[in-house]
């Protein structure tokens, strides 16, 4: 006789204390519909909440502020903090819409969302990591959109809180919350260290190169002057012939750059020792990269040396700090040409006194580094606990 063993409806992670199978319950057990309008102006256009997606990550519901060419703001949901938002909006991203959390502060949104109460049988958040959790979710969106012949976009609240989750009790979805709360956080402060190290970078690389931090020789002594020169006296230009097509089929060892940085591995390199590349045209035009050795560029680069007495990352940072925008030409595809902006004057400290500012330099880079590489960690760690976590 067949027959078809039942799934067990448990995650594939769970804490010790729970044994209970997750159970499938309609979401109007935990979800009210909210139809509260802003009809008494009870919030200005300063206070218009929207959804955001981008690159394929949902955002906090983020406050924009503006005023959507004047229209009225009467019409308009009134959100709480802790309610749930809907996006009616097919993103890219998300082409069946977003349910989001609304974390802030009491808010406002347009017609286009809908907005849903939560039951005390429920918590917001887990609910806000389950609906984001796996793509497969949304599943549940894509009907729910209808667009009426002027692609007017409507939906059916009904449809939404009738709809199946599979949902643990209230006390297991505390505790998951409480967990993934915590490694969100952590993430938020690995964020904002990477951007106060970038900040940080930012603000010593203008006072070096304006002189108002000078370094030291090893005995203590102040180095000579800088001296006013041209780039095109530190600095020779090559040019690689390598297309896209050509290295499609190619798999190698080797490293080969694109205008967004690493492109693949190949079975050759044009490049003996390391280098700099500076994409020329195109949307990145003017974007600068440290090149390892025994690597290539596209075509679509520019491959940049140090001359003789002068040091590579310190032509680098240079680079980093040169205003490329000045010399682009072309109004369809951007441009530039090293002939044009080899003729930027820059000061040049001693040799000596480079190697101490790339150096100086590289160190920071290198704690960014550090720390993004931390970040993207814990940011895969997430994405895989989020798939095991949940039924």
């Amino acid at each position: 006789m067949n027959m078809t063993l039942k799934k067990k409806l448990v995650p594939s992670i769970r804490f010790p204390k729970f044994k209970k199978e997750w159970e499938r319950k309609k979401l109007n057990q935990f979800l009210t519909h909210s139809k509260k309008k802003n009809k008494d102006l009870e919030f200005d256009k300063s206070e218009v909440l929207s959804v955001a997606a981008e690159a394929g990550v949902v955002n906090q519901i983020e406050y924009h502020g503006r005023s959507y060419a004047g229209a009225s703001v009467a019409p308009y949901g009134i959100v709480r903090k802790g309610e749930l938002v809907y996006t009616k909006s097919p993103l890219k991203a998300y082409p069946y819409g977003i349910i989001k959390l609304n974390e802030s502060k009491d808010g406002i949104v347009s017609t286009l969302y809908a907005i849903y109460k939560v039951k005390e049988s429920a918590n917001g958040k887990f609910l806000d990591y389950y609906f984001y959790h796996k793509p497969r979710i949304n599943r549940y969106l894509k009907p729910l959109v209808n667009i009426g012949a002027k692609n007017d976009m409507k939906i059916n609240n009904e449809y939404v809180i009738s709809d199946f989750v599979t949902i643990p009790n209230y006390e297991e979805q505390q505790k998951i919350t409480s967990f993934l709360t915590a490694i969100d956080s952590y993430i938020q402060q690995l964020t904002r260290k990477v951007k106060l190290l970038e900040q940080y970078k930012k603000g010593v690389m203008h006072q070096v190169f304006s002189q108002q931090i000078r370094f030291k020789n090893d005995n203590g002594k102040e180095f000579p002057d800088w001296e006013d020169k041209r780039l095109g006296e530190i600095a020779l230009k090559k040019s690689s012939s390598v297309t896209a097509n050509s290295i499609e089929y190619n798999n190698g060892e080797y490293k080969i750059y694109g205008a967004t940085g690493l492109l693949t591995f190949v079975d050759f390199y044009n490049e003996e020792q390391s280098y700099i590349s500076i994409v020329k045209d195109g949307a990145g035009v003017g974007r600068v990269l440290i090149c390892d050795a025994k690597s290539s560029v596209l075509g679509t680069l520019d491959i940049i040396q140090h001359k003789k007495g002068n040091n590579l990352k310190f032509l680098f940072y240079s680079l980093n700090n040169l205003k490329f925008r000045r010399y682009i030409t072309g109004s369809t595809i951007p441009h530039i040409y090293f002939k044009d902006y080899s003729k930027e004057k820059i000061k040049v400290p001693s040799l000596s006194e480079q190697e101490k500012i790339a150096s100086f330099l590289a160190t920071v880079d290198e704690k960014i580094s550090l720390t993004r590489k931390q970040l993207d960690k814990m940011q895969t760690y997430k994405r895989g606990l989020l798939q095991q976590m949940f039924v």
